[in-house]
This record gives C-alpha cells, sequence and structure tokens, in this order.
C-alpha cells in the first residue's frame, strides 16, 4: 500500500506541467491538416513545449498559409506522399475529419 505522503507526492507531480526529454523535442513532426483545432490546440502546444514541427500537408492552401501566418510549419508540402517521405519527418499528427484518418494512417504506416 502506498503511504499518504507518496500518494501526495505523486498527485503533486502528475498535476505538474508536463516534462519532455530533450530527444522526445527533437523529433520532427509532420501535420496532415492544419485546420482550426491544430491552429488553436496542436501548434500552441507544440510551441509552448519545445517541440520542432518539421513539415505540413493539408488539402487547403487557404488552412496552410492561415497556419503559416502564426507558426513555423517546417516545410510545407503539397502532397501528402511527399510530406511521408520527408527524411526531417520522425512522427505523424494526423489531424483530418475522421473519415479521412484511416487513409492518412494507412499511408503513413506504409
Amino acid at each position: 500500500m502506498t503511504s499518504p505522503s507518496a500518494l501526495q507526492a505523486a498527485l503533486a507531480d502528475a498535476a505538474g506541467p508536463p516534462r519532455f526529454s530533450e530527444d522526445a523535442r527533437r523529433l520532427g513532426i509532420g501535420i496532415v491538416g492544419v485546420g482550426n483545432i491544430v491552429r488553436h490546440a496542436h501548434l500552441p502546444a507544440y510551441a509552448k513545449h519545445g517541440f520542432r514541427v518539421a513539415g505540413a500537408y493539408d488539402v487547403s492552401a487557404e488552412a496552410l498559409a492561415a497556419a503559416q501566418s502564426g507558426f513555423d510549419l517546417g516545410r510545407v508540402h503539397s502532397a501528402l506522399g511527399s510530406l511521408l517521405d520527408d527524411p526531417d519527418v520522425d512522427v505523424v499528427d494526423v489531424a483530418t475529419r475522421p473519415e479521412d484518418r484511416v487513409e492518412v494512417m494507412q499511408a503513413a504506416l506504409r
């Protein structure tokens, strides 16, 4: 059984800000889909915690332009395959409409 002081310490630690390793921060994130949720949640969170966005792709040039106006997107790609082939992309953040995600994830896994 966990002592009350150990439990309190664990809860206090869990309530604090997340901690990420330097190795995690070095990973290049490739974002597929840069709509409102990405611009208002994903990108600000990546910036706040020091993560590196290596590239982005969206079917909408307007969405890409809106995201670029406020954030460093690394390389902006005009095709999904180009983003997935980018050697600087280590992690793929699939932020598309739900009906498009399976196809994107399958391509990323290939």
